[in-house]
């Protein structure tokens, strides 16, 4: 879903058609994945699928869960008609509703301050880690100097979004974990460290393009080679994204660390 929306943002923002494979493949991996998970949770439920319709007609989940299904199959019908906008802002949609299932509405009720953050967080990581890989498939499709004017422009975003990122996570920090018991001593502070982690080597990666990979495209004797370089460490880096979304999928489905503060 976020890659279908980062995707989605990346062919608007950029006009780059390779967009457009990302942006159909995420889209049917969104839709399969969110029936599975509808499945999952009906026999998590009443220990059989045929409860599905129940859980779509009287649960939080399934009403949020079959208003992300319904956006992600709008998206995937506008983008095969070619209506770009109206696309991206069904994957935007889709994206949006899922603070509705984390731990930010499960402890507020409502949109307060914890449910916006993590609505930031999704969107900042939509953007950024969604545009990698697209990015990656358009920088094999162009000329070296497009590629790397390409390139340059993505890394402001990237930098906006690794603020929102890095700002949206301090703050559900400060109010999941509950002090250093709760980093070190849960497995949700445990994975949070890991996510951590993660997200400090996508910086370096991100920096390592921007400072280094780019700028040789222009001084190289070979542009070409140096253009391919940087698309394989890009795809490399949505790799490394990958695995920071699969962690904060884990670290969603972890009880918080709060109860476990200093006090």
């Amino acid at each position: 879903m976020l890659s279908a929306a980062g995707a989605a943002l990346f062919g608007v923002l950029f006009a780059a058609a390779p967009a457009r494979r990302t942006i159909s493949i995420s889209l049917g991996a969104g839709l399969a994945a969110g029936a599975a998970l509808l499945a999952l949770q009906a026999r998590s439920l009443a220990d059989s699928v045929a409860a599905v319709p129940t859980v779509l007609a009287a649960t939080w989940f399934g009403h949020v869960l079959a208003a992300q299904l319904v956006a992600l199959a709008l998206a995937a019908l506008l983008h095969w008609w070619g209506a770009a906008r109206p696309a991206l802002a069904a994957c935007w949609l889709a994206a949006a509703l899922q603070p509705l299932h984390l731990h930010g509405w499960a402890m507020e009720g409502r949109v307060g301050p914890l449910v916006a953050c993590e609505l930031l967080h999704l969107l900042a990581a939509g953007t950024w880690l969604g545009g990698l890989l697209p990015l990656a498939l358009t920088l094999r499709a162009v000329p070296p100097a497009a590629g790397a004017v390409l390139a340059r422009r993505f890394s402001w975003l990237g930098v906006v979004c690794t603020v929102a990122l890095a700002g949206s996570a301090a703050y559900q920090g400060t109010v999941l974990l509950g002090g250093a018991r709760g980093l070190f001593e849960t497995a949700y502070g445990w994975t949070a460290l890991g996510k951590t982690g993660l997200f400090a080597v996508l910086l370096a990666m991100a920096a390592r393009h921007r400072l280094r990979l780019v700028p040789r495209i222009f001084t190289s004797g070979d542009s070409g080679a140096m253009q391919r370089a940087l698309a394989r460490s890009v795809a490399a880096e949505a790799a490394v994204g990958l695995l920071l979304v699969l962690l904060a999928a884990l670290l969603a489905s972890l009880p918080p660390a709060m109860d476990m503060g200093d006090a």
